[in-house]
């Protein structure tokens, strides 16, 4: 059984503060603008127009300085603050029936607009960029951002998953919207497999993430064989890479000396060079 966890990608825009509060700017007063056209009533005072007008130009910008991005949100949370308060009250004041016209999706919208202002309001406060269940965006509040590490992004906004792969069947053993460490489902992928085979498998194909001592305790224990990269690549302090070790067990020795440059001394170099006995391949991919 080859196991693994990796991130399946929602699709969302990257999330930046002053986009979020732009996109709650503008829907909320869409909100209040239908509700006033379905039921007859007068448009109250919004601010959704001074908030475009503040967003764009921010973002027409070439150089966006740390301080006029602080700025703009500063004028986008109180607009925002403004608008809020509105829908409420005509809500309030014509009945709740108003609340009733809005669909399913309509009102987690509005309920993840009205989360998204507190978390900004809070980070602003404080400044900071970090808070307890971030939303990356309010058409979708239940994605959460997934620290990965890659290159071509370091975080993805997705659905974590553990997958297994058995006989080239692919199984989701597991999945969340919030970020997991995927060490301490390894049982569960392995009960799983017990549960839809019958039998536990011989041997476990894993990152090293998933062999922490519990993990190749509970593996031993069920004379499971663990695979894979145990150790990681890393090599202990002061000693070379095994490929490296079995080379120089082989002959390899290392060679020192000066060099002069510019009629001074530089520090002594060393590199590796090899003894007759090496095959002359070796010698050849050495050099």
């Amino acid at each position: 059984m080859k196991i693994d966890a990796t991130c399946c990608d929602a699709e969302v825009r990257y999330p930046t503060d002053v986009d979020l509060l732009e996109d709650g700017s503008r829907v909320i007063n869409r909100y209040i603008a239908k509700l006033c056209r379905k039921f007859h009533l007068s448009l109250p005072s919004t601010f959704g127009e001074q908030t475009r007008k503040v967003y764009l130009g921010l973002v027409k910008l070439k150089k966006k300085s740390r301080s006029k991005v602080k700025k703009c949100k500063w004028f986008m949370l109180s607009y925002l603050m403004l608008d809020i308060p509105s829908f409420i009250r005509l809500v309030a004041v014509n009945g709740t029936q108003l609340l009733d016209a809005l669909r399913r999706d309509e009102k987690r919208t509005l309920k993840a607009i009205v989360t998204l202002y507190h978390q900004q309001e809070f980070m602003y406060r404080n400044d900071t960029n970090k808070v307890a269940d971030r939303i990356v965006s309010i058409f979708q509040p239940h994605v959460r951002p997934i620290v990965r590490g890659k290159s071509k992004s370091s975080i993805e906004f997705g659905t974590k998953i553990g997958a297994s792969v058995v006989r080239g069947y692919t199984f989701i053993d597991h999945h969340s919207w919030d970020a997991y460490n995927e060490e301490s489902y390894l049982e569960l992928q392995i009960e799983l497999y017990k549960k839809r085979l019958g039998y536990f498998p011989a041997k476990v194909y894993a990152d090293k993430i998933y062999m922490n001592r519990d993990n190749r305790r509970f593996m031993k224990r069920l004379e499971i064989k663990a695979m894979g990269n145990l150790w990681g690549d890393r090599p202990r302090k002061g000693f070379p890479r095994p490929n490296s070790r079995r080379l120089w067990a082989k002959g390899m020795r290392w060679k020192t000396y000066s060099v002069p440059a510019n009629g001074f001394t530089v520090p002594t170099i060393s590199e590796p060079s090899c003894r007759k006995r090496l095959p002359v391949g070796l010698v050849c991919a050495i050099l």
